[in-house]
Parts: structure tokens; C-alpha cells; sequence
């Protein structure tokens, strides 16, 4: 691409937002058109930045409605986030447990055979932690692959998806980073069955002493938790 070009395409572009008012623009990955200009090296890239800036300052409310979307808010130019630019953020986190749980039964309600019951997407929400929409969808697709694969092996027909299938294809996906909107996510991995009766008994004495000052995976956990300090302070 020439020099200059993106700057001429996003000009057209608000252009057309203008004539065509009311309209949306909608810029995803938003990061990778407005960068923080204090980590760019190229200036033709700071260019871009202060083009955009520039576009959306001449926009009167109202007319033109702009989204953008991203998943490193932290590698955005701050100054996009200032008033009368991107006023208001919404903030998607990773799904909890029972979110989770919902997002793989909308993967699996097509299934004609094999269909998981409530008890195998339980297991499965529990040992997917910090997993993506998109990576549940992929793991689904997954399971199947490995379900078959087993199937072939073992010459047993028609292919049953089974929890063994599961749990192998998360033991071989390795889902998005879970660096989400400038927020780290641990994820946690079962203890080994082999080091559960050496450890276990301990692991669960200092998980049960820091529940209250950890973070909840389940959101209603999480609130009754804040009301419970809320009514501490009070």
C-alpha cells in the first residue's frame, strides 16, 4: 500500500458516513488502525493516527455513530479514549462457568447422536477456564475429530462422542491468550490424580482461606461476595 493511501481511504470513508447520515462505522480490531503513537516507530503510522482523530473530531453527534472493537485496549492511543471521541466502553470478559456451560450446548444442540447430557457439559465448563466463545466452538469441532479418530481405532461404529473425547481434545487445544482488555487471567489445571493425596488435603486448606479475597469464576459468587464486604464496612 502507497504512502498515504490509508489516510485518502478513511477520509472517503467518513465521507460516505456523512452523505449517507445517520450511519455507524464500525472499526474492528481498532489497535491495529489507531496504535499508541508513543510505541510507533514508523511515522507514517502516527499519520494514520492523527488522521483518524482528526475525521472523527469533524463529525457533529448524532449524524454519524462510530464502534470500534478490540481486544488489547491497552495498545489503543489514549487519545481516542478521550471525550467526544469514544465516550463509553463495554466491557466483554471471558464467560464463567455457567456461561460457558450455555455457549457449548448451543455448539452441541444440532447433534443427532451423542448429544452431551447435562452432567458431561458440567464437566466439561469446569475444565475449560479462561476458553473464548470461539475456542468452545473449536473444541466441540475438536471432540468430534477425536471421537472419531477413537472410533476408528477401536472399529466401533456409529462414532459416540464420550468424555474421554472431550477431555483429550482439551488436552491438545491451546485456546486465546487470555489477556483481556489489559486484565491477566490465571487458568488454573486439575491436580494430577497421582499428587491429590499428597498435596490435595493442603491445596484445599489455602484455597478455602483465600476464597474471600480471590476472584469468583462465578458471577453471582462474586457479588454476594462484594454485598458481604459492603456489609462489613458499613
Amino acid at each position: 500500500m502507497w504512502f498515504g493511501q490509508t489516510e485518502v481511504n478513511l477520509r472517503n470513508l467518513f465521507d460516505r458516513a456523512k452523505k449517507s447520515k445517520p450511519s455507524i462505522i464500525f472499526f474492528d480490531e481498532i489497535d491495529g488502525i489507531a496504535p499508541n503513537r508513543t510505541e510507533i516507530i514508523q511515522p507514517a503510522r502516527a499519520a494514520i493516527v492523527a488522521c483518524l482523530l482528526g475525521l472523527i473530531d469533524s463529525l457533529n453527534r448524532g449524524d454519524v455513530l462510530i464502534i470500534a472493537a478490540t481486544n488489547r485496549v491497552d495498545s489503543v492511543d489514549p487519545a481516542l479514549l478521550r471525550p467526544g471521541r469514544f465516550d463509553k466502553r463495554l466491557e466483554f470478559s471471558l464467560p464463567d462457568e455457567s456461561s460457558r456451560e450455555r455457549i457449548l450446548r448451543v455448539n452441541t444442540q444440532r447433534w443427532k447422536r451423542c448429544r452431551p447430557d447435562a452432567e458431561l457439559l458440567k464437566f466439561v465448563a469446569t475444565s475449560t477456564v479462561g476458553f473464548t466463545g470461539a475456542d468452545l466452538a473449536k473444541l466441540a469441532h475438536d471432540a468430534i475429530y477425536c471421537a472419531a479418530a477413537r472410533c476408528k481405532t477401536e472399529k466401533v461404529v456409529p462414532v459416540q462422542v464420550k468424555k474421554v473425547d472431550w477431555t483429550k481434545a482439551i488436552s491438545q487445544m491451546s485456546h486465546s491468550p487470555t489477556n483481556v482488555f489489559g486484565s491477566s487471567l490465571v487458568v488454573h489445571q486439575p491436580l494430577p490424580e497421582n499428587l491429590n493425596p499428597l498435596v490435595g488435603p493442603t491445596i484445599k486448606e489455602i484455597i478455602d482461606f483465600m476464597k474471600p479475597y480471590l476472584p469468583s469464576d462465578d458471577c453471582d459468587e462474586s457479588k454476594n461476595r462484594k454485598n458481604n464486604i459492603g456489609e462489613a464496612n458499613t
